[in-house]
């Protein structure tokens, strides 16, 4: 014999009605209109069988979902206490319908359910309170069940043992400033269940003990400063699960032995100042797990001996001083891994041996003085690895013989004073490689012959006094290479044969006072190439016929006197040449002949030509410049005659 037992027999008192206060006026997208209450009856998985009391002296019975008189119109807008008696089971808002208009539950009375759909009361941002006498029944989803109730200061103690998932039920209740101590202890998943509640201040110790997924658990819930000591022994995902917590003071010992998932974790929990022995021995993947913790000074040796990724884990730990010898032996990726740990002052030798990518790992990282000996056999990408890392004095002989690419590798390690001869055969771009670092004064003979790129390499290499004759026969790109290295006085003869482009390769090396005798027999555009070189006094027999553009070439180059005998029957490719000299003085010889011959082998006509103050003669000189305005409509901005 099978015995079905009514489960709004089990309700205590029968008839204790469901009671609410609405606001008709608090109309939004898809709700009633102002002086309307529909109720929020759903379809599925619903029974109706319940007296309504609108609050206006009228009522109806109700006995199905699209029941017309579900909707009331009321003669006068305002506020209203609707009085429900009677079995009603499935209720939901699902962030639609009249969601705004709900103000108060006083009740929930003996007969309401809210059935299994999710999304009850979700976006009811006007809701202030509920009572505490809820019967979840058969209700085991509460999935988004209060999520966006945004107006609810605190949440009463009820019994919701039943329930399997409460997913998001309150998040985004950013007015919840306490939560009562309801257990939980049939629930699974608990992903964002408390996310976002920014204003909620402690957390009471519940029972979570059998709950698998915690992702976001209690992101962004900004005012909690501790956590209590949870029960989690199977817990698995733990993603963003303190994220943003950012007056999070301490972190209880909690066994977490069985979580899998860790990204973000205790991302942007700011405050925290430490971090316990917590072993994660199965999570893969710490991408972001502590990022942005900017006031934690120490981290355990905690086992980490699952992880494959360590991508931004401590990202921005800005005061952490010291580092654990933690092995790493099946990580693969470590990109901006302790980027912005700036008060590291050493770092451990781990192993690390398998990771290809390094990208921005130990970024700025301004505190590290020395680096140890890692062994990078597999590493493929050193793409900005210790930029930044200013107070490194030195750097070691590592192995590199992988590495494809060094972008701005070392850019801004202004505490190098010198270089090791590491192998970089495998590359072909060393743009911004050793950018900015100040302090070194000379540079090693390294085998650059597979380098197709220079673009800014030793830009800003201020210290530098001297500059190697490095094999540059592949470089196609030379573009501020050596831009503003002000210590170099003078520079090698080396082979830019494969480019075409020399754009602000020396500009403002003010040091510089000649120049080597480069081939450039290949350029076709000069712009800003010497540049600002304020020491330059004479240039050399260079073999400009290829150029065209000369755009500022040798402008601001104030010491400028004189050019080699002949080097004017090179231009006649020129086509701009805006401010080449300016503001130099040529000799007045010198600046004639170059004149003359200029007119002997340029015929492109509107050419506009910057000599700065340097004056001609009034033989050969004034014969040729007037030829080139005359027949060639060129302008002049010089000194004029002598």
């Amino acid at each position: 014999m099978t015995i079905y037992i009514d489960p709004y027999c089990l309700a205590g008192p029968p008839g204790t009605p469901f009671v609410t206060t609405w606001d008709t006026t608090k109309t939004s997208a898809g709700s009633s209109a102002s002086n309307q209450i529909a109720l929020p009856l759903k379809q599925f998985d619903s029974f109706y069988d319940f007296d309504v009391d609108w609050g206006d002296g009228s009522s109806d019975h109700i006995t199905a979902w699209n029941q017309a008189e579900k909707t009331h119109t009321y003669s006068t807008p305002g506020l209203y206490t609707i009085t429900i008696t009677g079995p009603l089971e499935h209720w939901a808002f699902g962030n639609t319908l009249d969601r705004l208009k709900i103000l108060t539950v006083e009740s929930w009375g003996s007969d309401f359910r809210m059935g299994n759909g999710a999304g009850y009361f979700y976006g009811c941002a006007n809701l202030t309170s509920v009572a505490s006498d809820l019967i979840i029944g058969s209700t085991t989803n509460f999935n988004e069940a209060f999520h966006v109730c945004s107006k609810l200061a605190s949440f009463p103690l009820m019994d919701l043992s039943t329930l399997l998932t409460i997913t998001n039920a309150w998040g985004t209740c950013s007015l919840l400033t306490s939560f009562a101590a309801i257990d939980f202890p049939l629930v699974t998943d608990a992903g964002g269940a408390w996310a976002n509640c920014t204003v909620l201040s402690s957390f009471p110790l519940i029972d979570l003990s059998l709950c698998t997924k915690l992702g976001s658990g209690w992101n962004s819930c900004a005012a909690l400063t501790s956590f209590p000591l949870l029960d989690l022994p199977v817990i698995s995902e733990l993603q963003s699960a303190w994220g943003f917590c950012t007056n999070l003071l301490t972190f209880p010992l909690m066994d977490l032995s069985s979580a899998t998932r860790a990204e973000g974790a205790w991302r942007e929990c700011v405050n925290l100042t430490a971090f316990p022995l917590i072993d994660l021995p199965l999570v893969a993947d710490f991408g972001l797990s502590w990022s942005g913790c900017i006031d934690m000074v120490t981290f355990a040796e905690i086992d980490m001996s699952s992880a494959t990724s360590l991508s931004a884990a401590w990202d921005r730990c800005s005061s952490l001083t010291s580092f654990p010898a933690i092995d790493f032996p099946n990580v693969t990726n470590v990109t901006q891994a302790w980027n912005g740990c700036s008060s590291l002052t050493a770092f451990p030798l781990i192993d690390i041996t398998i990771a290809t990518v390094f990208l921005s790992t130990w970024k700025d990282c301004s505190g590290l003085t020395t680096f140890p000996l890692i062994d990078f056999a597999g590493a493929t990408n050193f793409s900005a690895t210790w930029s930044g890392c200013s107070g490194m004095t030195s750097f070691p002989l590592i192995d590199c013989s992988t590495v494809t690419n060094f972008s701005s590798t070392w850019l801004g390690c202004s505490g190098l004073t010198s270089f090791p001869l590491i192998s970089i055969a495998a590359t072909t771009s060393l743009s911004s490689t050793w950018q900015n670092c100040t302090g070194l004064t000379t540079f090693p003979l390294l085998v650059t012959s597979s380098v197709t790129s220079m673009v800014s390499t030793w830009q800003d290499c201020s210290g530098m006094t001297t500059f190697p004759l490095l094999n540059t026969s592949s470089v196609t790109s030379f573009d501020s290479c050596w831009k503003a290295c002000s210590g170099l006085t003078t520079f090698p003869a080396i082979d830019m044969t494969s480019t075409t482009v020399i754009n602000s390769t020396w500009e403002n090396c003010t040091g510089l006072t000649t120049i080597g005798l480069v081939d450039v027999s290949t350029i076709t555009t000069f712009n800003f190439a010497w540049n600002g070189c304020s020491s330059l006094t004479t240039l050399p027999l260079l073999d400009v016929s290829a150029g065209t553009s000369f755009y500022w070439t040798w402008r601001s180059c104030s010491s400028l006197t004189s050019v080699a005998s002949g080097f004017g029957l090179k231009f006649g490719a020129m086509t701009t040449t805006t401010d080449i000299f300016n503001p130099a003085v040529l000799d007045t010889t010198n600046y004639s002949e170059f004149l003359e011959d200029m007119e002997s082998v340029n015929s492109n006509s509107g050419i506009n030509f910057h000599a700065g103050g340097s004056k001609y003669n009034a033989t050969n000189g004034a014969t040729a410049r007037a030829a080139l305005i005359a027949d060639h409509s060129w302008s002049f901005t010089d000194g004029g005659p002598a």
